[in-house]
């Protein structure tokens, strides 16, 4: 959303050459049990799928549990204007946003002033206690395929100080060509279709879905990173110039 200097950058774990880290850290995050479960993983599928016609365009009391999956919680006074007392308003702008466009190939007039999508992000935002983390999750459970989510660690990762320029920014990175085996070229956003179905992930799992994840465990959890690459008999890049 809006403008900003930040230049986000392809980070390490998501270039082909170290893609067995990345499909680590997706089977940990989708398919771990115990120490290594997520409620996260059911961010897609709790409830109706966002591809469902009946629930596409209106925010569901689905949506706010799925959203708490994310570590993030909606207020009772957003809850009630999302749910009851603005929903029609709401649901009027998402309607008028596309669900089947991926965010690789929108055009400006999709995601910049003064298109719906941005116009719900102000209108979402100025409801009690909704912040940029939680309004990016609530529209990345609506519009998958075009909203990425935000939050800090993800920001961190992509050196990224605060969620202005987020959805251009990665509209940009996944346009960026990355090295492919045996020194191919493909764009990132094809590179997170290859992780995606390497790991057998649902259709409804979409590719920023996919970069949310890896980013956010890269983040949060780097040694599982550096260990990952060395168990795929990799020397991990903090490591190479030893």
């Amino acid at each position: 959303m809006g403008e900003t200097t930040d230049h986000p950058v392809v980070p390490w774990v998501l270039e082909p050459r170290w893609a067995d880290v990345g499909r680590r850290h997706l089977r940990d995050y989708f398919f771990g049990q115990g120490a290594l479960s997520f409620t996260g993983a059911h961010f897609e599928t709790f409830g109706r799928p966002w591809t469902d016609p009946a629930v596409r365009d209106v925010f569901t009391a689905e949506d706010l549990v799925a959203v708490s999956m994310l570590s993030v919680e909606v207020s009772a006074r957003a809850a009630i204007a999302l749910l009851e007392a603005r929903q029609d308003a709401f649901a009027s702008l998402l309607a008028q946003i596309p669900w089947d466009v991926d965010l690789v190939v929108a055009p400006d007039a999709l995601i910049e002033d003064p298109s719906p999508a941005a116009r719900l992000w102000r209108t979402l935002r100025a409801e009690h206690g909704l912040g940029p983390v939680t309004t990016s999750k609530l529209l990345a459970r609506k519009r998958p395929r075009l909203i990425p989510v935000w939050d800090s660690v993800v920001g961190s990762v992509l050196g990224m100080s605060d969620s202005k320029g987020h959805w251009r920014g990665v509209r940009d990175l996944l346009n960026t060509r990355v090295a492919g085996d045996g020194g191919t070229g493909m764009s990132l956003h094809e590179h997170l279709e290859v992780l995606r179905r390497d790991v057998a992930l649902p259709v409804v799992v979409t590719p920023l879905r996919v970069l949310d994840v890896v980013l956010w465990m890269h983040g949060r959890h780097p040694s599982r990173s550096a260990d990952a690459a060395r168990e795929a008999g990799l020397v991990p890049p903090q490591e190479e110039s030893r």
